[in-house]
Protein backbone atom coordinates (compact mmCIF):
# COMPACT_ATOMS: atom_id res chain seq x y z
CA UNK A 1 0.00 0.00 0.00
CA UNK A 2 2.90 2.33 0.64
CA UNK A 3 4.67 1.52 -2.52
CA UNK A 4 1.25 2.50 -4.30
CA UNK A 5 0.67 5.40 -2.68
CA UNK A 6 4.67 6.43 -3.17
CA UNK A 7 4.38 5.63 -7.08
CA UNK A 8 0.88 8.02 -7.30
CA UNK A 9 2.59 10.71 -5.18
CA UNK A 10 5.76 10.91 -7.92
CA UNK A 11 3.23 9.95 -11.05
CA UNK A 12 -0.07 12.80 -10.21
CA UNK A 13 2.32 15.83 -10.82
CA UNK A 14 3.48 14.31 -13.74
CA UNK A 15 0.47 13.43 -14.80
CA UNK A 16 -1.04 16.89 -13.90
CA UNK A 17 1.34 19.03 -15.96
CA UNK A 18 1.65 16.81 -19.13
CA UNK A 19 -2.39 17.13 -19.24
CA UNK A 20 -2.47 20.61 -19.08
CA UNK A 21 -0.04 20.93 -22.14
CA UNK A 22 -1.77 18.20 -23.72
CA UNK A 23 -4.49 20.94 -23.90
CA UNK A 24 -2.46 23.38 -25.69
CA UNK A 25 -2.71 23.98 -29.20
CA UNK A 26 0.90 23.85 -29.83
CA UNK A 27 2.34 20.82 -31.78
CA UNK A 28 3.30 17.88 -29.99
CA UNK A 29 7.20 18.19 -30.26
CA UNK A 30 7.04 21.53 -28.85
CA UNK A 31 5.15 20.21 -25.64
CA UNK A 32 7.82 17.49 -25.56
CA UNK A 33 10.17 20.15 -25.12
CA UNK A 34 8.47 22.00 -22.55
CA UNK A 35 7.67 18.54 -20.69
CA UNK A 36 11.51 18.04 -20.30
CA UNK A 37 12.38 20.83 -18.47
CA UNK A 38 9.25 19.81 -15.93
CA UNK A 39 9.81 16.01 -16.03
CA UNK A 40 13.12 15.62 -14.25
CA UNK A 41 13.07 11.91 -12.24
CA UNK A 42 12.82 9.26 -14.83
CA UNK A 43 10.87 7.27 -12.08
CA UNK A 44 7.79 9.90 -11.62
CA UNK A 45 8.01 9.54 -15.28
CA UNK A 46 7.37 5.82 -15.48
CA UNK A 47 4.48 5.78 -13.16
CA UNK A 48 2.88 8.78 -14.81
CA UNK A 49 2.58 6.78 -17.63
CA UNK A 50 1.86 3.60 -15.76
CA UNK A 51 -1.41 5.91 -15.23
CA UNK A 52 -1.99 7.61 -18.13
CA UNK A 53 -1.85 4.14 -20.54
CA UNK A 54 -5.25 3.12 -19.37
CA UNK A 55 -6.88 6.50 -20.11
CA UNK A 56 -5.63 6.79 -23.65
CA UNK A 57 -9.70 6.84 -24.79
CA UNK A 58 -9.61 10.41 -24.57
CA UNK A 59 -7.47 12.98 -25.86
CA UNK A 60 -5.89 14.38 -23.60
CA UNK A 61 -4.91 11.59 -21.88
CA UNK A 62 -3.39 9.93 -25.19
CA UNK A 63 -1.65 13.05 -26.18
CA UNK A 64 -0.16 13.46 -22.08
CA UNK A 65 1.13 9.68 -22.52
CA UNK A 66 2.44 10.42 -26.26
CA UNK A 67 4.26 13.29 -25.16
CA UNK A 68 5.63 12.00 -21.44
CA UNK A 69 6.49 8.69 -23.71
CA UNK A 70 9.14 11.43 -25.89
CA UNK A 71 10.10 12.60 -22.87
CA UNK A 72 11.16 9.17 -21.75
CA UNK A 73 12.84 7.20 -24.84
CA UNK A 74 14.42 10.64 -26.38
CA UNK A 75 12.71 9.85 -29.13
CA UNK A 76 9.64 12.11 -31.37
CA UNK A 77 6.27 11.93 -30.03
CA UNK A 78 4.49 9.35 -31.47
CA UNK A 79 1.67 9.86 -33.99
CA UNK A 80 -1.86 9.13 -33.34
CA UNK A 81 -3.14 5.88 -34.01
CA UNK A 82 -5.35 6.46 -36.89
CA UNK A 83 -8.41 4.56 -35.19
CA UNK A 84 -8.65 7.04 -32.68
CA UNK A 85 -7.78 10.10 -34.99
CA UNK A 86 -11.56 11.00 -35.67
CA UNK A 87 -12.91 10.63 -32.12
CA UNK A 88 -9.75 12.62 -30.79
CA UNK A 89 -10.71 15.37 -33.36
CA UNK A 90 -14.43 15.66 -32.38
CA UNK A 91 -13.13 15.85 -28.57
CA UNK A 92 -11.10 18.69 -28.90
CA UNK A 93 -13.58 20.65 -31.57
CA UNK A 94 -15.77 20.08 -28.48
CA UNK A 95 -13.26 21.56 -26.03
CA UNK A 96 -12.58 24.22 -27.71
CA UNK A 97 -16.09 25.72 -28.56
CA UNK A 98 -17.83 27.71 -25.87
CA UNK A 99 -18.99 25.77 -23.36
CA UNK A 100 -22.88 26.42 -23.75
CA UNK A 101 -22.03 25.41 -27.66
CA UNK A 102 -20.46 22.77 -26.76
CA UNK A 103 -22.84 21.21 -24.38
CA UNK A 104 -26.10 21.77 -27.27
CA UNK A 105 -23.72 19.60 -29.52
CA UNK A 106 -23.62 17.23 -27.13
CA UNK A 107 -27.22 17.17 -26.52
CA UNK A 108 -27.45 16.59 -29.89
CA UNK A 109 -26.29 13.30 -29.52
CA UNK A 110 -27.59 12.25 -25.71
CA UNK A 111 -31.00 14.23 -25.93
CA UNK A 112 -31.30 13.43 -22.16
CA UNK A 113 -28.84 16.22 -21.47
CA UNK A 114 -31.42 18.37 -22.63
CA UNK A 115 -33.87 17.02 -19.96
CA UNK A 116 -31.09 17.49 -17.23
CA UNK A 117 -30.59 20.98 -18.08
CA UNK A 118 -34.24 21.71 -17.22
CA UNK A 119 -34.41 20.24 -14.26
CA UNK A 120 -31.33 22.23 -13.02
CA UNK A 121 -32.46 25.62 -14.04
CA UNK A 122 -36.03 25.32 -12.84
CA UNK A 123 -34.03 23.68 -9.29
CA UNK A 124 -36.39 20.00 -10.25
CA UNK A 125 -33.11 18.32 -9.62
CA UNK A 126 -34.07 18.27 -5.50
CA UNK A 127 -36.87 16.04 -6.52
CA UNK A 128 -35.57 14.26 -8.75
CA UNK A 129 -32.23 13.49 -6.48
CA UNK A 130 -31.72 9.76 -5.58
CA UNK A 131 -30.52 11.13 -2.02
CA UNK A 132 -31.76 14.22 -0.57
CA UNK A 133 -29.10 15.13 0.95
CA UNK A 134 -27.27 15.39 -2.02
CA UNK A 135 -25.48 18.25 -3.68
CA UNK A 136 -25.98 20.03 -7.28
CA UNK A 137 -22.68 19.03 -8.02
CA UNK A 138 -22.91 15.20 -7.19
CA UNK A 139 -26.28 15.26 -8.25
CA UNK A 140 -25.05 16.48 -11.80
CA UNK A 141 -22.09 14.41 -11.93
CA UNK A 142 -24.18 11.38 -11.65
CA UNK A 143 -27.02 12.18 -14.41
CA UNK A 144 -24.27 13.34 -16.54
CA UNK A 145 -22.46 9.98 -16.57
CA UNK A 146 -25.53 8.07 -16.94
CA UNK A 147 -26.68 9.99 -19.77
CA UNK A 148 -23.90 9.70 -21.65
CA UNK A 149 -22.90 5.95 -21.08
CA UNK A 150 -26.56 4.86 -22.39
CA UNK A 151 -25.85 6.90 -25.41
CA UNK A 152 -25.00 5.22 -28.42
CA UNK A 153 -21.08 5.63 -27.92
CA UNK A 154 -20.73 3.38 -31.39
CA UNK A 155 -21.88 6.23 -33.57
CA UNK A 156 -20.21 8.88 -31.77
CA UNK A 157 -17.60 7.73 -29.16
CA UNK A 158 -16.62 11.17 -27.69
CA UNK A 159 -19.72 11.15 -25.89
CA UNK A 160 -18.65 9.06 -23.66
CA UNK A 161 -15.21 10.36 -23.47
CA UNK A 162 -13.82 12.44 -20.33
CA UNK A 163 -13.83 15.44 -22.40
CA UNK A 164 -17.27 15.48 -23.28
CA UNK A 165 -18.51 14.93 -19.10
CA UNK A 166 -16.40 17.36 -18.04
CA UNK A 167 -18.30 20.24 -20.72
CA UNK A 168 -21.29 18.70 -19.28
CA UNK A 169 -21.05 18.85 -16.10
CA UNK A 170 -19.29 22.71 -16.28
CA UNK A 171 -21.81 24.19 -17.87
CA UNK A 172 -24.27 22.92 -16.20
CA UNK A 173 -22.77 23.54 -12.81
CA UNK A 174 -22.42 27.38 -13.89
CA UNK A 175 -26.01 27.56 -15.44
CA UNK A 176 -27.26 26.59 -11.87
CA UNK A 177 -24.80 29.04 -9.85
CA UNK A 178 -22.99 25.96 -8.42
CA UNK A 179 -20.27 27.75 -9.62
CA UNK A 180 -19.11 30.98 -8.19
CA UNK A 181 -16.91 31.30 -11.28
CA UNK A 182 -17.10 30.06 -14.79
CA UNK A 183 -18.55 31.53 -18.21
CA UNK A 184 -20.47 29.18 -20.90
CA UNK A 185 -19.53 31.51 -23.51
CA UNK A 186 -15.63 30.23 -23.27
CA UNK A 187 -14.38 26.79 -24.00
CA UNK A 188 -13.18 24.19 -21.90
CA UNK A 189 -9.69 24.80 -23.41
CA UNK A 190 -8.87 28.47 -24.46
CA UNK A 191 -5.39 28.92 -22.91
CA UNK A 192 -1.85 27.59 -23.56
CA UNK A 193 -2.33 25.69 -20.42
CA UNK A 194 -5.81 24.52 -19.76
CA UNK A 195 -6.61 23.84 -15.84
CA UNK A 196 -7.51 20.51 -16.34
Amino acid sequence: MQESQRQYGLANPVVTVARRLAGSPASDEELAIRMRGRANDPEAVEFALRELQPRRADFLDDRAYRILQAVATGRPVAPVDPASEENFRVQERLARLPLKDAFAALAELAPGLRQLEGLVVDGGWRADAADPEMGADAYVSQRVDEILESSDASSAPAVCSVVARTIASLYLMIISGGLPVGDVNSPLLSGDEVPI
